[in-house]
């Protein structure tokens, strides 16, 4: 993890300054160097070297008297550096390297041999690149040669249970897909770019010359045409990423949504978290081990009282003729019903699967889904693979620090998300009228804001009473109800 490092140094000649300057480049792996009030009017090759090593190359802007100068430094086999302007106050200049900047930490490292603090930003490799995670990608369909891709990888042999093949298909189309665009796709940026310049230098010709020949008109039109398409498809890319319905409610593809995927990927990467003891670490792997003792701890089994639970009373009893109904062979319109209602825009979970993979080669992939699903009602027994989840941390605050900050979300697989939905859609006929109507959250019809309107009603009749005796509000502050498992 190389770094850029920036210190208001105070005096570049001190001994004890150079050697903490060294311990930093080597700790950090820093390539380049920002060094301000040096004191340094003039320098040459050997101060360099008793500031910092001999692979290092440098720019001095002057200081004036005992106060400013500017010394630039970088390591030449790993990066260049070219000054467009300098003055007392900043130099500006153009740093050419070949690392990659996916994203940066910026850390201020303890203050030594100055009275200011270095500052360190450290280019942070892309994790999510290395986890060997193919997720399908919406633009993937819009490409027509797709279709025989999956139609292949579909039609090949498998063998197991219906589940296992299933899952094979899955896997095997998922795969062809995306070897299929990283071979032949081009990068929808750069396409995008070099057909903005051919469709300009033909109307240029066109203009020039009083019009085209006949086939440059209609290589033009073409031009025109995949241009349209490139830019529908770098929006469905960028909707993907964002995660919010901009496309659906109408608004164009501009650099706010751009922005908000970018800081949605960056909000995702968490730098800190402070353990047990109190103590903040930063270090991937640490952090890592915080989250998995924390989680470990709240989720490992208690002791539970499963006896004398009062009766449940007649009126929440479920009723014979919906019995009946939750009791009949499911259907293979019950699914499709369920595949088409899906939301588009979801994130998918270890498979890699989205709807919009069900939902465009449905034709394709509707028999062996069926079977599989279908085998699982009538067994009551599922794939053991459906039921793996990838688990994301949502912040709850905007700067959390503590791992109780964050809550954990479960990502389902498709095929399971499938059946809960099959579900779900033959209890909601009934089931709100066996819920007492304390409970307000996650039933259609009703709303959790129903209780904060009721909760506003009661503050305001406290306020208002005159009572001599006075009235009191207890609020109960309770665990999240699933935080806790047997």
């Amino acid at each position: 993890m190389e770094s850029i490092i920036f210190w208001n140094y105070r005096g570049a000649r001190k001994r004890e300054a150079s050697l903490y300057l060294r311990e930093i480049v080597k700790d950090y792996k820093g390539f380049f160097v920002g060094l301000t009030e040096t004191k340094i009017s003039s320098i040459d090759r050997s101060d360099v070297n008793q500031i910092i090593v001999s692979e290092w190359d440098y720019y001095l802007h002057p200081s004036s008297g005992n106060s400013g100068g500017i010394l630039i430094l970088w390591k030449k086999e790993f990066a260049s550096f070219e000054m467009v302007d300098h003055s007392s106050q900043v130099v500006i200049g153009q740093l050419i390297t070949n690392a990659l900047v996916p994203m940066v930490k910026v850390r201020h490292l303890p203050i030594v041999a100055s009275d200011h603090a270095p500052i360190s930003i450290n280019i942070v490799e892309n994790h999510n690149q290395k986890s060997g995670f193919i997720r399908f990608e919406d633009t993937w369909k819009t490409y027509p040669a797709t279709w025989n891709i999956i139609l292949k990888a579909w039609k090949k042999m498998d063998y197991g249970s219906n589940a296992e093949i299933l899952q094979r298909k899955l896997r095997r189309a998922v795969k062809a897909l995306y070897c299929r665009n990283r071979n032949k796709c081009h990068d929808l940026n750069l396409l995008r770019d070099e057909l903005k310049k051919e469709i300009l230098m033909l109307q240029t010709e066109e203009a020039n010359e009083g019009g085209l020949m006949v086939d440059k008109l209609k290589l033009l039109r073409n031009k025109v045409q995949e241009l349209n398409v490139t830019l529908s498809r770098l929006s469905t890319w960028w909707n993907q990423r964002s995660k919010i319905r901009w496309q659906h409610d109408g608004d164009i593809n501009s650099n706010i949504f751009h922005q908000y995927a970018s800081a949605k990927r960056n909000g995702n990467m968490i730098w800190q978290v402070k353990d047990e003891n109190g103590t903040v670490v930063d270090d991937l792997e640490q952090i890592e081990a915080v989250f998995y003792s924390f989680f470990q701890q709240k989720w490992s089994a208690r002791t539970c009282k499963l006896s004398d639970w009062p009766p449940c009373p007649e009126i929440l009893q479920i009723f014979k003729e919906d019995t009946d109904m939750l009791n009949l062979d499911f259907t293979k319109e019950e699914l499709t019903k369920a595949v088409f209602m899906q939301g588009y825009n979801k994130s998918p979970g270890l498979d890699g699967i989205t709807m919009p993979f069900f939902k465009f080669y449905w034709k394709i992939v509707e028999d062996e889904t069926w079977k599989a699903i279908d085998y699982f009602f009538k067994n009551g027994v599922m794939f053991n693979e459906w039921k793996d989840t990838l688990l994301i941390l949502i912040p709850k605050i905007k700067k959390p620090i503590l791992p109780s900050n964050y809550r954990p979300i479960s990502m389902c697989q498709s095929t399971y998300k499938l059946v809960a939905t099959m579900i779900l859609n033959r209890m909601k006929g009934f089931i709100a009228n066996f819920i007492t109507e304390e409970q307000a959250g996650f039933l259609h019809g009703r709303s959790i804001y129903d209780h904060c309107l009721l909760a506003q009603e009661v503050i305001h009749k406290l306020r208002m009473s005159k009572r001599k005796k006075g009235l009191m509000a207890v609020k109960l502050g309770m665990e999240q109800a699933y935080d806790n498992m047997n």
